[in-house]
């Protein structure tokens, strides 16, 4: 306890956080997230290679580990990650007000891989064969083709429909009414952009 996390959280654990299994280290869950936030808020060597999180902070609450730990337990969290922008569009702040429990696949619609896509809008690139803009959509991990076009505007115009339906019938199958809510806003988006 008398070292701060990142320089900036506070343990205050009344219990081991950690131990040493046979198949190897055994760490809290609730631990595991709280260290995983303030990794990607307040590491600068995560930063770098994430550079999404540059600019992310954790609310003053949280940043003691038994109030994040209380909140935690009152979430439906196992085996989803937190997610901090769902709820609302772009926040930065780790909050119980914008954070939420999510599948990965939720999580991972929302990410816009800037740093991999290159030079053309999301979800389209040229096809060097044809010379035509190729706009595609991943829908459950795989790879839908949505046609080739003249132009990276009309493949992405195609691109944004697609993702924007597809976050409508993702928003609809949830529980959650702030996860539905929040993925129904990110949509608007999407239509928005076409």
């Amino acid at each position: 306890m008398d070292k701060l996390v990142y320089g900036i959280g506070v343990n205050d654990a009344d219990y081991v956080i950690s131990g040493q299994t046979v198949i190897g280290r055994d760490l809290c869950p609730y631990y595991a997230k709280w260290h995983d936030m303030l990794k990607r808020c307040y590491s600068d060597k995560y930063q770098e290679k994430q550079t999404r999180y540059i600019g992310c902070t954790v609310c003053e609450d949280w940043l003691t580990f038994s109030n994040f730990r209380s909140w935690m337990k009152k979430q439906d969290w196992y085996g989803k990650e937190i997610d901090k922008d769902i709820i609302k569009i772009g926040n930065k702040i780790y909050s119980p007000e914008n954070c939420c429990f999510v599948d990965e696949s939720i999580n991972s619609l929302l990410v816009s891989c800037n740093s991999k896509r290159g030079n053309y809008p999301q979800g389209v690139n040229l096809d060097k064969q044809t010379g035509k803009y190729r706009s595609q959509i991943s829908i459950n991990g795989k790879q839908k083709s949505l046609g080739r076009y003249d132009t990276p505007e009309e493949a992405s115009r195609v691109y944004n429909n697609a993702k924007g339906n597809h976050l409508i019938n993702i928003a609809n199958e949830q529980d959650n009414e702030r996860i539905k809510n929040g993925l129904l806003k990110h949509s608007k988006i999407y239509f928005d952009n076409k």
